[in-house]
C-alpha cells in the first residue's frame, strides 16, 4: 500500500499514508488480542492508540467497538 501512496500527489500522498499506518495498527492491536493479550493492555499500547485515532477520524464510532471488543474477549 505504501508503494502505492508514493505515486500519488502531495497531499494525497500523507493522507494515503497516514490511513496506512493507522490499518497497521489496528492490526497489530488485533494480533496482540489474538494472542491472548488482555484487553486492558492491549488498548494501551502505542498500536491501539494510533488505531482508536485513525477510526475517530474517520468517524467511526470507536468507544462502541471498543465496548464490544472488550466483552467479546471475557
Amino acid at each position: 500500500m505504501l508503494a502505492t501512496c508514493k505515486q500519488l500527489p502531495g497531499s494525497e500522498q500523507t493522507l494515503c499514508r497516514d490511513v496506512a499506518n493507522y490499518k497497521r495498527s489496528c492490526l497489530h492491536a488485533m494480533k496482540s488480542m489474538l494472542q491472548g493479550t488482555n484487553w486492558a493492555v492491549v488498548r494501551s499500547l502505542p498500536d491501539a492508540v494510533t488505531c482508536r485515532e485513525g477510526l475517530r477520524r474517520a468517524g467511526y464510532p470507536v468507544n462502541t467497538i471498543s465496548q464490544r471488543l472488550a466483552s467479546a474477549l471475557r
